[in-house]
C-alpha cells in the first residue's frame, strides 16, 4: 500500500515536471520568437537603412539642383523687375502709357504704374489710372519711407486684390512700382520648386513625411505642416544636422512607430538646409503582433509567408528601381541612373582617363508632329540598338544612357588621347545614320556628339550635370561640325554670350548710345575716285569693352535684337549721308549691311520708307548689302523684297559672292546691282599670272550688267591686276582702313578734288 502511494506521488512529480518543461518550452518558444522578431526588426531596419543610404545621392543630387534652379530664377525675377524700373526711371522726363506698355511687353512683366509723390497714379502700362494710394497700403508705406528701391515677396495688391511680386524705386518727380503676376512666378518656379520634390518624395511607398528645413531649423517645405509640428529634434538630430552629418533613427510620431532619416543638402558647395524623411514601420509592427500571438506551428509558417513577402519586396524593390533607373523606351539606364554613377566616378582618385559622349538628336519634336510618338520612339530604338552593339559600349567601364527625350550619353573610361575621343564620335555617328525606312527624311533626325573630358574641373555631379544641359541647350548653334569638345573656354563663351544678348536687349531702350559707325571708304578703280562708303557697326560696351561685331551681330540674329539695331544703323548711316550733301560732297554711296531677318521682317519696307522720309537722303545713294549664303536659304521671298527695294531706287550688292555657291540660273534672275566678291578669293592674288577664278567672276558679272566690288584689299598686286581685269570697285586695307565720320569725310574731300584736278589738267 505504501509503495502504490510512492509511485502515485513519483507520477505526479513527473508530470509536474511536464508541466514546468512545457512552461518552459513556452516561455523559450516566445523567447526564441522574441529573438527572431527582433532580429527581424533589425534586419528590416537595416536593410531599410541600406536602401535609403543608396538612394541619397537621387534624392539630395535632385533637391540641390532644384534649390539651385530655383534661387536663381527668384534671382533672375527681381533683376528683371529692377531693370524694368532703372528703365522707367532712365526715361523719367519722357514718360507715357505707351511707353510703359512697351517695356512691358518687351520685359515680361506684368504691372508697371507711375506714381507722383502724392501716391496718385499717373501712367500706367494696365488699368487703375488715376488710382490713390491711402494709408495703410504697402504702396504708401513705401512712398513715405526713406527707401529709394524696396523689391518686395509675393503680396496681395491693393488695388486689385491679385497676389503680386512687386519692385518700387524713386525718382525725381515720382516713383515706379513693377510687378510679376504670383501666377506666372508659380508657372515659372513650379518646375524647381522643392515643395514639387518633396510632395513626389512622399508619395513613394514606405515614405510617411517628408520636411525640409533650413540652416536655422525652420520648416521650408514639407508635405503636413500639421504632422512636423509633432516631431522632437533630440540632441542627437541636432548634433548631426549642425555636423552636417547623415543620421537615422527609429522613433514614434503621432503613436506612430517610425524610421527617420537626416541628410544635409547642398546646392553649389553650400549648406542649404537639411532633408528629413520619415519612413513608415506599420508593416514591421503588424508581423510583430502576428508572432506574439499564434504558436509554434504558424510561427514557422510565418517564416515561410515572410520569406515569400520578402522575395516580393525584393522583387518589387527591384521594379521600382528599374522605373527610376531605366527608360522604358529604349530599356536603357536613364539619367537618375547616369548621376548616381556619375557621382560615384567623380569620387575615386583614378589615373584613367574619363570622358562623357552626349549624342544629341536634333528636330525630334518636328519628327513627333508629322509622324507620331510610335515612329519616333521605334527610331529611337533603332538607334540605341545600333549603339549596343558597337564594341566602345560593350566594353568593361563603359555604359549608355538615356539623358533626355533627345539625347543619348557614353560614359568613357581608360582611352589614352582625344583623338580616340573622335574616333569613338565618328564611329557613333556612322552607326546612326541610316536605320529604318518608315521616315522618308531621316536626316532631319541627325546626331551631333558633344565631347566632356572630365578633368580636374569636374570635381562635382552638379557641375557635370549643368555643363551638360548648357551644352545641350546650344547645341542648335552649331552648324556643320559632327562633334565638339566642351571645355571651359566655351563655358566662358557661353555664359559671355548671355551678357551680351541682355546688353543687346538694354541697348535698344538706351538708344544705342554705346554703339557707333566706322565708314571704309570704296576707290573706283578706273578713276580713282572714291564713289561709296561701307558703313560698318561698333561696339564699346560700359560693361564688357570692345566687342567684335562678327560676335554681337550673330548673337543679335538669334535674339532678333537686329531688327532694331539694324534699323538704328540705317538712320544712323542715313543721317550721315545727308550731311555729305549738305557740305556738296554728291555722289557719294553709303552701302549698309542688312540681315535677311532684318528683310523678312514684315514692317522693314515701311521703316525703311519712314527713314528716307525723315532724312531727306536721296535713295539712289544708298545700298544695302546681303550675304549670298543667307540669300539662297530664303531665295523667292527675299527675291521679291529686294526687287521692291530696287524699285525705291536703293542699289543691291550681293555680299561674300562665291561663298554660298549660288546656282547661274538663280543669279541670271536675281534683283541685284553689285556683286561683291569675297577677300578669301582675292587673297590668291599674289601676282598678275591670271586667275581663272576671279577672271570667271567678272566676266560673268559683265555678262548680267552688273559691277563689280572686290574687297579685302591688302596688296597694290591685287588692285593692278583688278583694274587691268575691269573689276569696277575696290575695298580693303590698301586704301583705308574703317574710319569715323569725319576723317572719311575729309579723306572724300581730299581724294576727289585732287583726281578732279588732274582731270581737268589732262583735259
Amino acid at each position: 500500500m505504501g509503495e502504490g502511494v510512492l509511485i502515485k506521488e513519483g507520477k505526479i512529480k513527473l508530470s509536474d515536471w511536464k508541466s514546468y518543461l512545457t512552461y518552459i518550452a513556452i516561455i523559450l518558444f516566445l523567447m526564441a520568437g522574441y529573438i527572431i522578431l527582433g532580429l527581424i526588426d533589425t534586419l528590416l531596419l537595416k536593410y531599410m537603412m541600406e536602401d535609403s543610404s543608396k538612394q541619397v545621392n537621387v534624392y539630395t543630387s535632385r533637391l540641390s539642383n532644384s534649390i539651385y534652379a530655383n534661387n536663381i530664377i527668384n534671382q533672375l525675377l527681381e533683376d528683371r523687375l529692377v531693370s524694368a524700373c532703372n528703365m522707367i526711371l532712365e526715361n523719367e522726363d519722357n514718360l507715357s502709357n505707351d511707353f510703359l506698355i512697351g517695356v512691358s511687353k518687351n520685359l515680361k512683366v506684368d504691372h508697371i504704374y507711375w506714381y507722383d509723390y502724392q501716391g496718385k497714379i499717373i501712367y500706367t502700362a494696365n488699368d487703375y489710372l488715376n488710382w490713390q494710394a491711402n494709408i495703410g497700403d504697402s504702396i504708401y508705406d513705401f512712398m513715405v519711407s526713406h527707401m529709394d528701391i524696396l523689391v518686395e515677396p509675393i503680396r496681395k495688391a491693393a488695388d486689385s486684390g491679385i497676389y503680386t511680386k512687386y519692385a518700387q524705386m524713386k525718382g525725381k518727380k515720382g516713383f515706379v512700382q513693377v510687378g510679376i503676376l504670383a501666377e506666372n512666378i508659380q508657372e515659372i518656379t513650379n518646375r524647381f520648386c522643392p515643395q514639387v520634390f518633396v510632395e513626389e518624395l512622399a508619395e513613394q511607398e514606405n515614405i510617411e513625411h517628408v520636411y525640409y528645413i533650413n540652416n536655422d531649423n525652420e520648416l521650408l517645405f514639407c508635405d503636413d505642416y500639421k504632422s512636423y509640428k509633432d516631431i522632437e529634434i533630440g540632441p542627437d538630430e541636432k548634433s548631426a544636422i549642425e555636423e552636417d552629418r547623415i543620421y537615422y533613427a527609429r522613433k514614434t510620431l503621432d503613436d506612430k512607430d517610425v524610421y527617420e532619416a537626416i541628410y544635409p543638402i547642398y546646392a553649389d558647395s553650400k549648406k542649404m538646409g537639411t532633408l528629413i524623411i520619415i519612413y513608415s514601420l506599420d508593416g514591421l509592427n503588424v508581423t510583430k503582433t502576428k508572432f506574439s500571438q499564434i504558436s509554434i506551428i504558424l510561427l514557422i509558417f510565418i517564416f515561410l509567408i515572410y520569406g515569400v513577402m520578402a522575395i516580393n519586396t525584393v522583387k518589387k524593390n527591384n521594379k521600382i528601381r528599374e522605373l527610376a533607373y531605366f527608360d522604358p523606351v529604349t530599356n536603357i539606364f536613364n539619367k537618375n541612373y547616369f548621376i548616381t554613377c556619375m557621382n560615384d566616378t567623380i569620387k575615386k582618385d583614378s589615373k584613367n582617363k574619363k570622358a562623357i559622349l552626349i549624342i544629341k538628336f536634333r528636330n525630334l519634336e518636328l519628327l513627333k508632329l508629322n509622324y507620331g510618338q510610335n515612329i519616333v520612339d521605334n527610331l529611337l530604338v533603332r538607334k540605341t540598338s545600333k549603339l549596343r552593339k558597337l564594341k566602345v559600349v560593350k566594353n568593361k567601364g563603359e555604359s549608355l544612357f538615356r539623358y533626355s527625350k533627345d539625347s543619348l550619353c557614353i560614359y568613357i573610361d581608360n582611352y589614352e588621347k582625344k583623338e580616340d575621343l573622335i574616333e569613338i564620335s565618328n564611329n557613333i555617328l556612322n552607326s546612326l545614320e541610316k536605320t529604318t525606312d518608315n521616315i522618308e527624311n531621316e536626316e532631319l533626325f541627325s546626331s551631333k556628339v558633344i565631347i566632356f573630358e572630365l578633368n580636374k574641373n569636374y570635381k562635382q555631379i552638379d557641375r557635370i550635370i549643368n555643363d551638360i544641359d548648357i551644352a545641350i541647350g546650344r547645341m542648335d548653334e552649331v552648324n556643320d561640325e559632327r562633334y565638339i569638345f566642351f571645355d571651359e573656354k566655351d563655358r566662358e563663351n557661353i555664359i559671355l554670350n548671355e551678357k551680351i544678348e541682355g546688353e543687346l536687349l538694354k541697348a535698344h531702350y538706351t538708344g544705342y548710345e554705346e554703339f557707333y559707325l566706322l565708314y571704309q571708304p570704296q576707290l573706283d578703280l578706273q578713276t580713282n575716285r572714291i564713289v561709296g562708303i561701307e558703313a560698318l557697326v561698333r561696339w564699346n560696351s560700359k560693361l564688357l569693352g570692345n566687342i567684335p561685331p562678327i560676335q554681337f551681330i550673330n548673337i543679335a540674329e538669334k535674339s532678333k535684337a537686329i531688327n532694331s539695331l539694324g534699323k538704328w544703323v540705317i538712320m544712323t548711316a542715313c543721317n550721315f549721308l545727308k550731311q555729305l550733301e549738305d557740305s556738296s560732297i554728291n555722289d557719294i554711296m553709303v552701302a549698309i549691311n542688312i540681315s535677311v531677318i532684318q528683310l523678312l521682317h514684315e514692317s522693314f519696307l515701311d521703316d525703311i520708307s519712314n527713314i528716307i522720309m525723315k532724312t531727306g537722303v536721296n535713295p539712289k545713294l544708298l545700298k544695302f548689302e546681303i550675304t549670298e549664303t543667307n540669300l539662297m536659304d530664303n531665295y523667292e521671298v527675299v527675291n521679291s523684297k529686294l526687287e521692291l527695294l530696287k524699285e525705291k531706287g536703293i542699289g543691291i550688292s550681293l555680299d561674300d559672292f562665291g561663298t554660298g555657291h549660288s546656282s547661274l540660273a538663280r543669279l541670271k534672275n536675281l534683283n541685284i546691282d553689285y556683286l561683291k566678291i569675297d577677300k578669301s578669293f582675292i587673297d590668291h592674288i599674289v601676282s598678275l599670272d591670271e586667275d581663272i577664278l576671279i577672271n570667271s567672276i567678272i566676266l560673268l558679272a559683265k555678262e548680267l550688267n552688273l559691277k563689280v566690288i572686290a574687297e579685302g584689299i591688302e596688296m597694290e598686286v591685287q588692285r593692278e591686276y583688278l583694274k587691268n581685269k575691269n573689276c569696277d570697285i575696290m575695298q580693303g586695307y590698301l586704301f583705308s582702313k574703317p574710319i569715323t565720320q569725319d576723317e572719311v569725310t575729309n579723306l572724300i574731300k581730299t581724294i576727289n578734288e585732287k583726281t578732279q584736278k588732274n582731270d581737268k589738267y589732262e583735259s
